[in-house]
């Protein structure tokens, strides 16, 4: 049977599978049969109509005789049959001989099969397709018809995410309410209904924030408020605290396997040498609960995944084969293109959830769309940005995931050198390899491409506060908070870190503990931020407070993250547990990875007052660009400032001469 494919990218293939080019060529004969294959009602079309339709400017004998080459064209690459005549004057198309997937999905649907019509949806009605200007009747059916069958596919995307949640599939109710907003983003009922179903699945927080991206959208393109009920759902949302002690299960099919075309360079840490010890005096610390974080773990990860790639229902699954190498499939249709834009927007939005669930989500959708079309620079420069975070936040050994990064950038500017964010990338790895004029020449550039690029503004301020110059770091970064106000946390540390270069304060230490980390409105699941409010609270003798923040950001970690020990220490030191915090410090110098962690490890002696043994261990650390940052103003190194050891050491890193030390 031949197939004609209408919803999305056009598409008509012969009995064999392979694609009738020929006809796809002839734009004003496909769509005299897309026509008689999709309008109703269902049934033959007298010849009349179709003169009108197509040919309104040419007279009654030329239009006719174009019609007749037409038809004669179509049954020589179809068949004979396909298209048949009923008496002088009507035609139709042949249903046993054709299929036609809008008919198909309209038929399911009429059958009470929604989710088996949505699956053929993967577009709308000729999506991409116009004729020349002697076609306006023609795109005025195509309009109304496009509009019909978005509105069956918005009714039955409702009455399967309705379903999906009296079911108890929460995670699949969320990603069907995810797609009908994809398709109606000012509907204040339909995002309410997302908001719902991202609560039933566990993830208030996610809730929350597509409440206050709606509000924002409404209020910039439309200028209006969005329903009430919106904003007193997202009000409820941000002002309930959100308990990490309990995940709620969620039942939905596991999604399609995607084929990854990238060598597995890293792996996050899944099996390191645990340096914990049994002493029952660290065991409120080392409580890890382990049945809690797996299951709360398994239903962020099947919900981040089913909101992130609630898309993929409606996409062909890549075909599983083995690659020579990256760069050897490229897909070029509107439709793919909006299919993997659609993928880096989300990915880029699960990264500003810094765990590890978010930084594997944006992992799996930058290689899903690179899976896709792997000549995709966007992709590449979206993982190079993963890999330095997940070195960064200790979620993989550093070194390979920092090359794995540096080779993602090279690979994203190789393909398009015009990208903003692939220009960023290599300004990263430049950084980080201490090559610092360089990476200013690159993040500039990149500022140059992209002036909107809110990336590359807070990146550029990271390593302009490395550098020690404040005054260029706040003008970054505050432009990179004025163009994306839900910027990474980082994006407000550099400002803060800015702030103090130039003036030696911290006035956001005047703020309440529990506004100053604002991304946990937003981000609770968070852990780092969750992480430094705790050391907040310790700091102001709220100790039960910062025991119990504690707690929830190592869950949101894994149990061995080296990262975390810093704060767990310095909660342990401010809340007067001394013995037990050195013996963490014991612990964590012994550890494999120490040296690469001589930071971390002089963060507690700084904070035990130990100076010496803080500037040893900071001379063994490998450094990378954010680190620098942080040695220049993070307050946690506040108590080494006075030592004149701390600026001749910064000034010995800012030259980037130390190449052994300042390339990770």
């Amino acid at each position: 049977m031949i197939r004609l494919r209408t919803l999305g990218a056009l598409d008509l293939r012969a009995v064999d599978g392979e694609e009738l080019r020929t006809v796809l060529a002839q734009p004003k004969r496909l769509a005299l049969l897309a026509y008689l294959a999709v309008t109703t009602p269902r049934g033959a079309h007298q010849r009349d109509t179709l003169i009108a339709l197509f040919w309104p400017e040419q007279d009654s004998e030329h239009a006719r005789n174009a019609l007749s080459q037409s038809l004669h064209f179509l049954r020589r690459w179809l068949g004979a049959d396909v298209i048949t005549s009923r008496g002088a004057d009507e035609l139709a198309v042949n249903r046993e001989l054709l299929w036609c997937d809008a008919v198909a999905f309209e038929d399911a649907l009429d059958a009470g099969r929604p989710t088996e019509a949505l699956e053929l949806y993967r577009g709308d009605l000729l999506q991409g397709f116009h004729l020349s200007d002697d076609g306006v009747e023609f795109e005025r059916w195509l309009e109304r018809e496009r509009e019909r069958l978005l509105r069956r596919e918005i009714s039955a995307l409702e009455v399967v995410a309705k379903n999906a949640k009296e079911v108890g599939d929460f995670a699949g109710a969320v990603s069907w309410w995810h797609r009908l907003a994809a398709r109606d983003p000012y509907s204040s009922r339909i995002a309410l209904g997302l908001m719902r179903a991202f609560e039933s699945a566990g993830d208030p927080g996610a809730a929350a924030r597509h409440a206050r991206v709606h509000e924002t959208l409404l209020k910039n393109e439309l200028g209006v408020a969005p329903d009430p009920e919106v904003g007193a759902f997202g009000r409820r949302l941000r002002s309930t605290p959100v308990d990490f002690k309990e995940a709620v299960p969620t039942r939905s099919a596991a999604p399609a396997a995607v084929v990854d075309p990238m060598p597995d360079a890293i792996e996050p840490h899944a099996a390191r040498t645990d340096f914990g010890s049994s002493n029952d005096e660290l065991g409120f610390f080392r409580r890890r609960r382990r049945t809690a974080l797996a299951a709360g773990l398994v239903a962020l990860c099947v919900t981040a995944v089913i909101v992130l790639f609630g898309t993929a229902r409606d996409t062909p699954a890549a075909p599983r084969r083995t690659l020579p190498g990256i760069g050897t499939r490229r897909v070029d249709s509107t439709p793919t293109r909006l299919y993997l834009n659609d993928l880096v927007s989300k990915a880029r939005y699960a990264e500003v959830n810094r765990s590890l669930v978010g930084l594997e989500t944006a992992m799996q959708a930058y290689r899903r769309a690179i899976a896709r079309d792997s000549t995709y620079a966007p992709a590449y420069a979206g993982l190079s940005s993963v890999y330095n975070l997940m070195a960064e936040y200790n979620y993989a050994p550093t070194r390979p995931a920092l090359d794995s990064a540096h080779a993602m950038a090279q690979r994203a500017v190789a393909l398009d050198s015009t990208l903003p964010e692939a220009r960023t990338a290599v300004a990263v790895a430049l950084a980080n390899a201490g090559h610092f004029e360089a990476a200013e020449r690159e993040y500039r550039r990149a500022i140059e491409l992209g002036p909107n690029t809110a990336s590359a503004h807070y990146l550029y301020a990271v390593m302009l506060v490395a550098l020690g110059r404040g005054q260029e770091a706040l003008v970054e970064a505050e432009e990179s908070l004025a163009l994306d106000p839900f910027a990474p946390r980082v994006a407000t540390a550099m400002k803060r870190w800015a702030v103090f270069l130039l003036t030696g304060q911290r006035p956001h230490k005047q703020l309440p503990v529990r506004e100053r980390q604002s991304i946990l409105h937003d981000e609770p699941g968070e852990p780092w931020a969750r992480a430094r409010e705790a050391m907040d609270l310790a700091e102001e003798g709220r100790c039960a407070e910062a025991r119990a923040g504690l707690e929830d950001a190592q869950r949101l970690v894994p149990p061995t993250n080296l990262r975390m020990i810093p704060f767990v220490g310095s909660v342990l030191w401010l809340c007067g547990e001394r013995d037990q915090a050195r013996q963490l410090l014991r612990e964590l110098k012994r550890h494999p990875e120490a040296r690469e962690e001589g930071m971390r490890v002089a963060w507690l002696h700084a904070q035990f007052g130990e100076n010496d043994s803080a500037f040893v261990w900071l001379e063994r650390q490998r450094w990378s660009v954010v680190e620098l940052a942080g040695l220049s103003a993070n307050e946690v190194y506040d108590p080494l400032r006075t030592d004149p050891r701390l600026p001749e050491l910064l000034r010995r890193l800012r030259r980037g001469d130390d190449s052994e030390k300042s390339t990770r």
